[in-house]
């Protein structure tokens, strides 16, 4: 028997990702009646149709409850490992699936990079020893003649501290930031057309991406750190390479297109970010200066 081609099992792993592993469908046509623990209906399939319980729902037992342990790592609405690994191995599909509906085997984005965030601040207290606190470097020295009024300062420091205790909001406004920029760059990418909500999802998706890297990064970056204190890995890796490969990979496969034209709307979109980041700023220079 002849081994497969290098072509022809590239082929099927990249239908394997397209296609993905979804939950099979009930089997409504079996003869046999179940009785709901829970409201007492009487119905045919793997559901109950009143209150949505598993048919197979059993008496309690030590068995499993150590399953339902087991659970808390391996089962969040449908599998949080699930929905992790998918990401890396096929994310555009994944996020695909669940924008067409293919929902409940997948944990929901804002939940996840909740959950996700949690993780990584209770990580990051393992291996340093604190927090996070974007605002713990930030300083603004206010001298007599400075021309930036002292409640303006406050506010941003005040607002900078608030998001240092809020690491899901403050990643969640991260990727949310590309959400105007792709839906302008990619709306005639494919025959898929995003809504703008589709799109905050589809970054929400992506920003857990970069979430779960720097979990998985965290221990290197921990054991490599320089003697100034710097996270050597996560600056090479987390400055603006790996999230632009990142983003390459999942539009190249959320919208089917090739990689050549994924990388040239990529890099238009994050183009378009930078000149919006950059009119923001003179926007707020400029009424500062106003109001002073």
């Amino acid at each position: 028997m002849s081994s497969m081609k290098p072509i022809d099992k590239y082929n099927r792993l990249v239908e394997i990702q397209k296609n993905g592993h979804h939950t099979k469908p009930a089997d409504f046509t079996a003869s046999e009646d179940h009785t709901c623990l829970n409201c007492g209906s009487i119905f045919k399939g793997n559901f109950c149709p009143n209150c949505g319980q598993d048919a197979k729902t059993k008496r309690l037992s030590i068995m499993q409850g150590i399953d339902d342990l087991l659970g808390i790592f391996t089962n969040f609405d449908r599998g949080f490992l699930h929905t992790c690994a998918e990401l890396f191995y096929r994310p555009g599909y994944m996020i695909a699936d669940y924008l067409d509906g293919h929902r409940k085997e997948y944990v929901k984005p804002i939940q996840l990079i909740f959950l996700l965030s949690t993780i990584m601040i209770l990580l990051h207290l393992a291996f340093y020893g604190e927090g996070f606190n974007i605002g713990e470097d930030t300083t603004i020295e206010i001298s007599e003649d400075s021309t930036i009024p002292t409640d303006v300062v406050h506010g941003v420091k005040t607002c900078i501290n608030w998001l240092s205790n809020n690491m899901p909001v403050f990643y969640m406004i991260l990727v949310s930031w590309m959400v105007i920029p792709n839906s302008i760059v990619f709306r005639r990418a494919s025959s898929r057309h995003l809504t703008i909500s589709e799109h905050f999802f589809t970054m929400i998706y992506i920003g857990c991406q970069f979430l779960i890297l720097n979990i998985l990064f965290l221990p290197i970056e921990w054991l490599l750190m320089d003697t100034a204190g710097n996270n050597i890995i996560g600056i090479l890796l987390f400055g603006n390479t790996i999230p632009l490969l990142i983003l390459i990979w999942d539009m190249k496969q959320l919208y089917q297109i090739s990689y050549g034209r994924s990388i040239w709307l990529c890099l238009l979109s994050n183009a378009l970010a930078f000149l919006l980041i950059t009119i923001l700023i003179v926007a707020i220079i400029m009424i500062i200066s106003a109001y002073n």
